[in-house]
């Protein structure tokens, strides 16, 4: 298992806040970016404000023979960029910060709502609808 740092840049398009628990990236959309053998496709962030903290969701095809793991994600646009997985424990919902999420060879993992995701944490900037997101 090759174990590296994603490394893309991905422009996102961002929602509204409407339906925000509804969102979740199809597994077979076009690709937005492409490196090694992965692929990104439906990138999306939650709509927020300076200081505040926002999702980014979308899906990771790994395209390639081998199985690959997202480790880390950088943005100018917050202070701290994690990479986290929302679980249910006794009925109780939270989120956590992971070491990596793997990406099986030939097969899409989606990072949505009450799932994995990439959080951005005291935004530098507001982010509204139509805004562009630069995450490497």
């Amino acid at each position: 298992m090759k174990k590296i740092t994603l490394s893309l840049v991905l422009l996102l398009l961002l929602g509204a806040c409407a339906a925000p628990m509804m969102h979740s990236a199809p597994a077979n959309a076009e690709p937005v970016a492409s490196l090694a053998g992965l692929q990104i496709s439906s990138p999306m962030a939650m709509a927020a404000n300076t200081g505040d903290v926002t999702g980014v969701f979308l899906a990771i095809k790994n395209t390639g023979a081998e199985a690959d793991r997202l480790l880390s994600a950088k943005s100018d646009a917050a202070e701290v960029v994690q990479v986290h997985e929302t679980t249910m424990k006794d009925g109780i919902m939270s989120m956590q910060e992971v070491p990596g999420i793997d990406l099986p060879a030939g097969e899409t993992v989606l990072l949505k709502h009450g799932g994995y995701h990439i959080m951005l944490i005291n935004l530098k900037q507001d982010l509204t609808p139509g805004t562009t997101l630069t995450i490497i």
